[in-house]
Protein backbone atom coordinates (compact mmCIF):
# COMPACT_ATOMS: atom_id res chain seq x y z
CA UNK A 1 0.00 0.00 0.00
CA UNK A 2 1.14 3.24 -0.92
CA UNK A 3 1.65 6.07 2.02
CA UNK A 4 -1.26 8.16 0.80
CA UNK A 5 -4.14 6.56 -1.54
CA UNK A 6 -7.55 8.56 -2.39
CA UNK A 7 -9.95 6.20 -3.76
CA UNK A 8 -12.87 7.04 -6.03
CA UNK A 9 -13.69 10.67 -4.47
CA UNK A 10 -16.45 11.98 -5.07
CA UNK A 11 -18.56 15.32 -4.01
CA UNK A 12 -21.79 16.53 -5.39
CA UNK A 13 -24.16 19.13 -4.36
CA UNK A 14 -27.62 19.72 -5.22
CA UNK A 15 -26.84 16.30 -7.49
CA UNK A 16 -24.06 18.13 -9.57
CA UNK A 17 -20.64 16.66 -9.08
CA UNK A 18 -17.93 19.28 -8.20
CA UNK A 19 -15.22 16.33 -8.19
CA UNK A 20 -16.00 13.07 -9.26
CA UNK A 21 -14.43 9.65 -9.17
CA UNK A 22 -10.78 11.01 -7.89
CA UNK A 23 -8.38 8.39 -7.34
CA UNK A 24 -4.34 8.34 -7.13
CA UNK A 25 -1.33 7.41 -5.20
CA UNK A 26 1.62 9.05 -3.11
CA UNK A 27 4.66 7.36 -1.50
CA UNK A 28 6.19 9.38 1.55
CA UNK A 29 8.05 12.09 1.07
CA UNK A 30 6.64 12.91 -3.01
CA UNK A 31 5.00 16.20 -3.72
CA UNK A 32 2.20 15.76 -5.95
CA UNK A 33 0.91 19.23 -7.83
CA UNK A 34 -2.88 19.53 -8.79
CA UNK A 35 -2.72 21.49 -12.02
CA UNK A 36 -6.08 23.26 -13.14
CA UNK A 37 -8.05 25.98 -13.85
CA UNK A 38 -10.41 27.76 -11.53
CA UNK A 39 -13.26 26.21 -11.30
CA UNK A 40 -11.89 22.44 -12.34
CA UNK A 41 -12.40 21.11 -8.36
CA UNK A 42 -9.12 21.74 -7.42
CA UNK A 43 -9.75 23.41 -4.00
CA UNK A 44 -12.98 21.15 -2.74
CA UNK A 45 -10.53 17.74 -3.76
CA UNK A 46 -8.10 19.75 -0.99
CA UNK A 47 -10.80 20.78 1.46
CA UNK A 48 -12.17 16.60 1.10
CA UNK A 49 -8.81 15.65 1.16
CA UNK A 50 -8.02 17.78 4.71
CA UNK A 51 -11.09 16.48 6.04
CA UNK A 52 -12.71 20.34 6.38
CA UNK A 53 -15.40 18.94 4.13
CA UNK A 54 -16.03 15.61 3.16
CA UNK A 55 -16.80 13.56 0.13
CA UNK A 56 -20.60 11.99 -0.27
CA UNK A 57 -18.15 8.89 -1.16
CA UNK A 58 -14.59 7.64 -1.42
CA UNK A 59 -11.76 6.66 0.60
CA UNK A 60 -8.84 8.34 2.10
CA UNK A 61 -5.26 6.15 3.59
CA UNK A 62 -2.57 7.72 5.35
CA UNK A 63 0.01 5.24 6.62
CA UNK A 64 -1.99 2.29 6.34
CA UNK A 65 -4.76 4.02 8.66
CA UNK A 66 -8.20 4.63 7.09
CA UNK A 67 -8.78 8.48 7.62
CA UNK A 68 -12.42 8.56 6.15
CA UNK A 69 -14.32 5.93 4.30
CA UNK A 70 -17.52 6.75 2.77
CA UNK A 71 -18.85 3.06 3.87
CA UNK A 72 -17.69 3.39 7.42
CA UNK A 73 -20.33 4.96 10.49
CA UNK A 74 -20.90 8.62 10.84
CA UNK A 75 -17.35 9.95 12.08
CA UNK A 76 -17.50 11.74 15.74
CA UNK A 77 -16.31 15.55 16.01
CA UNK A 78 -14.47 13.95 18.67
CA UNK A 79 -12.58 11.23 16.07
CA UNK A 80 -13.12 13.29 13.01
CA UNK A 81 -10.16 16.58 14.85
CA UNK A 82 -8.60 13.70 16.01
CA UNK A 83 -8.08 12.32 11.93
CA UNK A 84 -8.08 16.04 10.86
CA UNK A 85 -4.47 16.78 12.51
CA UNK A 86 -3.15 13.98 10.22
CA UNK A 87 -3.43 16.40 7.49
CA UNK A 88 -1.63 19.98 7.58
CA UNK A 89 -2.70 22.83 5.43
CA UNK A 90 -1.53 26.53 4.57
CA UNK A 91 -4.30 28.53 3.38
CA UNK A 92 -3.74 30.85 0.04
CA UNK A 93 -4.66 33.96 2.41
CA UNK A 94 -2.44 32.25 5.32
CA UNK A 95 -5.35 33.23 7.82
CA UNK A 96 -2.59 34.14 10.53
CA UNK A 97 -4.50 35.95 13.98
CA UNK A 98 -3.50 40.02 13.28
CA UNK A 99 -3.60 40.11 17.47
CA UNK A 100 -1.29 37.74 17.84
CA UNK A 101 3.03 37.06 17.54
CA UNK A 102 4.46 34.96 15.64
CA UNK A 103 5.12 32.55 18.09
CA UNK A 104 1.48 32.44 19.35
CA UNK A 105 0.08 31.87 15.73
CA UNK A 106 2.31 29.04 15.74
CA UNK A 107 1.82 27.84 18.99
CA UNK A 108 -2.14 28.03 19.46
CA UNK A 109 -2.94 25.19 18.31
CA UNK A 110 -0.80 23.22 20.48
CA UNK A 111 -1.42 25.65 23.17
CA UNK A 112 -5.31 24.11 23.25
CA UNK A 113 -4.50 20.55 22.56
CA UNK A 114 -2.11 21.16 25.59
CA UNK A 115 -5.12 22.41 28.28
CA UNK A 116 -7.04 19.18 27.85
CA UNK A 117 -4.56 17.59 28.82
CA UNK A 118 -3.27 19.58 31.81
CA UNK A 119 -7.38 19.13 32.47
CA UNK A 120 -6.80 15.52 32.35
CA UNK A 121 -3.75 15.77 34.61
CA UNK A 122 -5.74 17.55 36.86
CA UNK A 123 -8.65 15.47 37.76
CA UNK A 124 -6.37 12.28 37.87
CA UNK A 125 -3.71 14.12 40.20
CA UNK A 126 -4.68 16.71 43.33
CA UNK A 127 -1.57 17.19 43.98
CA UNK A 128 -1.34 21.06 42.81
CA UNK A 129 2.68 21.84 42.40
CA UNK A 130 2.85 18.52 40.57
CA UNK A 131 0.27 20.05 38.01
CA UNK A 132 2.32 23.23 37.93
CA UNK A 133 5.10 21.68 37.10
CA UNK A 134 3.24 19.29 34.43
CA UNK A 135 1.63 22.44 32.87
CA UNK A 136 5.11 23.97 33.09
CA UNK A 137 7.19 21.33 31.45
CA UNK A 138 4.52 21.13 28.43
CA UNK A 139 5.07 24.87 27.96
CA UNK A 140 8.97 24.50 27.60
CA UNK A 141 8.47 21.96 25.05
CA UNK A 142 5.67 23.96 22.80
CA UNK A 143 8.61 26.81 22.92
CA UNK A 144 11.27 24.57 21.91
CA UNK A 145 9.44 23.14 19.27
CA UNK A 146 8.21 25.96 17.70
CA UNK A 147 11.89 27.68 18.20
CA UNK A 148 13.34 24.61 16.13
CA UNK A 149 10.43 25.25 13.33
CA UNK A 150 10.57 28.56 13.32
CA UNK A 151 14.42 28.41 13.43
CA UNK A 152 14.13 26.06 10.10
CA UNK A 153 12.42 28.03 8.55
CA UNK A 154 14.46 31.43 9.13
CA UNK A 155 11.61 32.93 11.54
CA UNK A 156 14.06 32.64 14.58
CA UNK A 157 14.16 36.83 14.78
CA UNK A 158 10.53 37.15 14.33
CA UNK A 159 9.06 35.20 17.46
CA UNK A 160 7.92 38.58 18.86
CA UNK A 161 6.77 39.71 15.72
CA UNK A 162 3.16 40.99 14.53
CA UNK A 163 1.68 39.53 11.11
CA UNK A 164 1.58 43.32 9.91
CA UNK A 165 5.24 43.47 10.58
CA UNK A 166 5.98 40.64 7.79
CA UNK A 167 6.75 40.32 4.37
CA UNK A 168 4.49 37.97 2.30
CA UNK A 169 7.06 35.07 2.23
CA UNK A 170 7.70 35.06 6.18
CA UNK A 171 3.76 35.56 6.50
CA UNK A 172 3.07 32.23 4.26
CA UNK A 173 6.22 30.86 6.53
CA UNK A 174 4.49 31.35 9.43
CA UNK A 175 1.79 29.67 8.25
CA UNK A 176 3.92 26.71 7.53
CA UNK A 177 5.37 26.53 10.86
CA UNK A 178 2.22 26.83 12.68
CA UNK A 179 0.71 23.80 10.48
CA UNK A 180 4.33 21.75 10.62
CA UNK A 181 4.13 21.89 14.65
CA UNK A 182 1.44 19.44 14.77
CA UNK A 183 3.51 16.76 13.11
CA UNK A 184 1.03 16.33 9.96
CA UNK A 185 1.79 13.61 7.90
CA UNK A 186 0.77 15.26 5.10
CA UNK A 187 1.15 18.98 4.00
CA UNK A 188 -1.63 20.57 1.58
CA UNK A 189 -0.50 23.88 0.10
CA UNK A 190 -3.92 26.18 -1.58
CA UNK A 191 -1.76 28.30 -4.36
CA UNK A 192 1.06 28.98 -2.48
CA UNK A 193 2.25 31.44 -4.82
CA UNK A 194 -0.53 33.48 -5.45
CA UNK A 195 -0.65 36.09 -2.92
CA UNK A 196 2.70 36.39 -3.08
CA UNK A 197 4.72 39.10 -5.36
CA UNK A 198 6.07 37.26 -8.26
CA UNK A 199 10.06 37.61 -6.80
CA UNK A 200 9.39 35.31 -3.96
CA UNK A 201 8.28 32.50 -5.80
CA UNK A 202 11.84 31.17 -5.69
CA UNK A 203 11.60 31.51 -2.14
CA UNK A 204 8.43 29.34 -1.71
CA UNK A 205 10.04 26.42 -4.22
CA UNK A 206 12.92 26.72 -1.72
CA UNK A 207 10.98 26.19 1.22
CA UNK A 208 8.92 23.52 -0.39
CA UNK A 209 12.37 21.87 -1.23
CA UNK A 210 13.68 21.89 1.75
CA UNK A 211 10.68 20.50 3.47
CA UNK A 212 10.77 17.47 0.80
CA UNK A 213 14.59 16.83 1.70
CA UNK A 214 13.18 15.84 5.28
CA UNK A 215 10.46 13.64 3.84
CA UNK A 216 7.28 15.64 4.44
CA UNK A 217 4.62 14.44 1.75
CA UNK A 218 2.69 17.41 0.66
CA UNK A 219 -0.10 18.11 -1.68
CA UNK A 220 0.17 21.58 -3.85
CA UNK A 221 -2.92 23.03 -5.71
CA UNK A 222 -1.74 25.56 -8.08
CA UNK A 223 -2.73 26.99 -11.83
CA UNK A 224 1.32 28.31 -12.43
CA UNK A 225 2.90 25.57 -14.37
CA UNK A 226 6.00 26.62 -14.29
CA UNK A 227 5.88 26.45 -10.51
CA UNK A 228 4.34 22.98 -10.33
CA UNK A 229 7.52 21.47 -12.67
CA UNK A 230 10.07 22.80 -10.22
CA UNK A 231 8.83 21.42 -7.14
CA UNK A 232 6.10 18.13 -8.26
CA UNK A 233 7.46 14.31 -8.29
CA UNK A 234 3.86 13.69 -9.60
CA UNK A 235 1.51 15.81 -11.65
CA UNK A 236 -2.75 15.46 -11.95
CA UNK A 237 -4.58 18.05 -14.22
CA UNK A 238 -7.90 18.48 -13.40
CA UNK A 239 -10.86 19.59 -15.33
CA UNK A 240 -14.57 19.54 -14.63
CA UNK A 241 -13.68 18.08 -11.32
CA UNK A 242 -12.14 15.22 -13.04
CA UNK A 243 -8.83 13.97 -13.35
CA UNK A 244 -8.01 14.15 -16.64
CA UNK A 245 -4.08 13.67 -16.75
CA UNK A 246 -1.59 12.18 -15.06
CA UNK A 247 2.58 12.41 -15.07
CA UNK A 248 5.37 11.64 -13.39
CA UNK A 249 7.77 14.95 -13.17
CA UNK A 250 11.62 13.70 -13.50
CA UNK A 251 13.84 16.14 -11.94
CA UNK A 252 16.99 17.25 -13.76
Amino acid sequence: MSYIEVSNFSKSINNEFIIQDINFKLEQGEVLVILGKSGAGKTTLLRNINLLDLPNSGRLDIDGEIVYNSNEPVISNKELQKRHKLIGLVFQSFNLFPQYTVLDNVTLALKLNNKKKIAEYRRKIKNRKEVLDFSKKLEEEVFIKASKILNDLDLGDKLNSYPYQLSGGEQQRTAIARALILNPKVLCFDEPTSALDPSLTKEVISVINELKNKKQTMIIITHEIDFAMQVADKIIVMDQGKIIEEKVNYHE
